[in-house]
């Protein structure tokens, strides 16, 4: 099996496993943190973005290209983004991922919490807005990082990306 393959099977069974998760109710809620915005009842995301989801963990392992917006030549974070909801959803998002946060609606604010499909901005150059990722739930994001990286999930409880944190925007379908 390819690592791109084993990537993807294990994409798959995480999506499976969070999906699975977010609709129990049997069991305690762990503890919360600023980053952390799941809710006992959160359910799971409306179909189309589901498939969103399900082609975003498809393409861990796609390799980074500084301008990239399609698979056979890898992808930038914002170009991750923008072609998934091209692709999915049918809505093209800005090429810039701080005009991509200009393009959707702020939604850390109380009454609202962070669900799977939205997008998460960090500042990674000096500059509010400068990197994207896709929330996938249970605190963890989709992106597309950098030069000589690939297409990977990361938890938004990583250091790094706490300290990074420019907020999270929900583009209305």
């Amino acid at each position: 099996m390819s690592t791109r393959r084993a990537f993807q099977a294990t994409g798959f069974a995480l999506l499976a496993t969070l999906w699975g998760c977010a609709t129990r109710t049997n069991k305690p809620a762990p503890p919360r943190t600023a980053f952390d915005r799941r809710t006992t009842d959160e359910v799971p995301p409306p179909p189309q973005v589901a498939e969103l989801l399900v082609s975003a963990i498809g393409l861990v392992g796609v390799p980074y290209r500084f301008g990239g917006n399609d698979i056979d030549n890898g992808f930038d974070c914002s170009g991750f983004t923008r072609h998934l909801f091209q692709t999915h959803l049918g809505i093209t998002l800005p090429r810039r991922s701080q005009d991509q946060a200009s393009a959707a609606r702020f939604v850390d604010v109380p009454g609202f919490e962070l669900q799977p499909g939205d997008l998460v901005f960090f500042n990674t150059l000096q500059r509010a807005n400068s990197h994207v990722g896709i929330y996938i739930g249970d605190a963890r994001f989709i992106h597309a990082p950098r030069t000589g990286a690939l297409v990977r999930l990361e938890p938004l409880r990583n250091r790094y990306w706490m300290e990074r944190y420019d907020g999270a925007r929900r583009v209305v379908i």
